[in-house]
């Protein structure tokens, strides 16, 4: 069955149920994701350019090596897909971004069973609880990993693993709600979601 036949919508909607399929396939058992792509006309912009406009990806529950993310999100900007493949082969394969940020989010109990010690991030403030005594902890990025300095204790380090989902090394982080997030930017496509592209599916 040719895609272009099924309109702009279930163009639109089968090339981010593939995108879905694989990211829950990288992030591990438990894991869900949406994908949205944000394009219109998504076939006839794909048609005259190849651009499938943006894409937004976000993934709950990922497991990565000794941690999981509460959240990663995938924001690619200017996605190109080969749109031969997509229309007439049912395969999604994406060839090229403009650029991409991806974040992910570490929730206070996930926090917790790293470093030791109860955690609380509220009104944008993070606090640990070391052996009875609060302390205000002041989050960074070194090295890739996110650093908590405790004062004049001595600081905790939380590796950031990268994956195929998470493919480039954070650099930024903030505190969002009661989530730790932290950011890196890319030119490149993450491989989970060169994978998820030579996938075919059968009708």
């Amino acid at each position: 069955m040719l895609l272009l036949g099924g309109g702009d919508v279930a163009a639109r909607q089968y090339a981010q149920h593939q995108i879905e399929q694989r990211a829950q396939i990288q992030a591990g058992q438990g894991a869900s994701a949406k994908a949205t792509i944000h394009s219109f006309p998504f076939v006839g912009r794909l048609l005259v350019s190849g651009s499938a406009g943006d894409l937004d990806l976000v993934v709950h529950h990922v497991a990565a090596q000794a941690i999981t993310f509460s959240t990663v999100r995938v924001q690619l900007y200017d996605v190109h897909l080969e749109k031969v493949k997509l229309l007439a082969q049912r395969k999604v394969e994406l060839t090229s971004i403009r650029k991409g940020v991806v974040t992910v989010g570490i929730d206070e109990r996930e926090l917790a069973r790293r470093v030791g010690f109860p955690v609380t991030v509220s009104s944008g403030k993070l606090t640990v609880d070391v052996r009875g005594q609060t302390v205000v902890a002041v989050p960074s990025v070194v090295n890739g990993n996110l650093r908590l300095q405790l004062g004049s204790l001595p600081a905790l380090t939380v590796p950031i693993p990268k994956t195929d989902l998470i493919a480039c090394q954070v650099a930024t982080v903030v505190l969002d709600g009661a989530e730790v997030r932290l950011s890196c930017e890319t030119d490149h496509i993450p491989p989970a979601l060169l994978k998820a592209a030579s996938r075919a599916v059968s009708p």
